[in-house]
């Protein structure tokens, strides 16, 4: 009886780690996709409004260095953050979160969502039956399909964007012509990369049983 109320309670410090640690990894992952979004959308922003309004156009050429300075801050950022989500060299990619919550299902139980809600919700009586039963538990093939994914939009970031970020805005010595190549990128590598962003990152978010 001993070793087994000793095996339960390791098991939900086990547990309890494992929420952790996936708590951390969601909330890297949100503010990653975030930023990277904000970064790339607030670049393409400028550059429209910029080649719509003359008027807009004028005023940024009247403080070129400046507005080139954070154009190409937002430009480089962009990259950069692309690269941490989807390197598999990177601490905090996109598959470390999918292999914890993948190896730990048990975080996303209906009895581990309830013991979230009940640290979080002083009401909780009013509406935590209900709402736990309705809740879904995801099974193994959810996260197979969250990977098929993953693998697709890592293709997509390997074959247009990968070589930009390495040889360009991550290397230590890069020739005048790659720093040069910042400037075509725009309408080039930026237009069609707005498939890798926030109609998908963001949408994976809320798609784990876990707030």
């Amino acid at each position: 009886m001993r070793h087994k109320q000793k095996k339960n309670r390791a098991k939900g410090a086990w547990t309890a780690n494992a929420e952790d640690e996936f708590e951390r990894e969601l909330e890297v992952f949100r503010t990653e996709a975030k930023a990277a979004s904000q970064f790339f959308y607030a670049f393409l922003s400028v550059h429209g409004v910029a080649g719509d309004v003359p008027a807009v156009f004028k005023l940024l050429n009247s403080a070129p260095l400046f507005w080139n300075t954070n154009l190409g801050g937002l430009q480089t950022s962009t990259f950069v953050t692309l690269g941490r989500i989807f390197e598999q060299n990177s601490t905090h990619n996109i598959d470390r979160i999918l292999r914890i919550a993948q190896d730990n299902p048990q975080i996303f139980s209906k009895a581990a969502l309830g013991n979230r809600k009940k640290k979080a919700s002083p009401d909780r009586h009013e509406w935590l039956n209900d709402y736990l039963r309705d809740a879904y538990v995801p099974k193994q093939s959810d996260f197979r399909r969250l990977r098929k994914l993953v693998r697709k939009y890592r293709k997509i970031y390997e074959e247009k964007y990968r070589e930009i970020r390495h040889k360009i805005f991550c290397a230590q010595k890069s020739s005048r012509m790659d720093r040069s190549l910042r400037y075509c990128l725009p309408r080039q590598a930026f237009e069609s990369s707005k498939e890798c962003w926030s109609s998908w990152m963001l949408s994976m978010i809320p798609c784990f049983n876990y707030s």
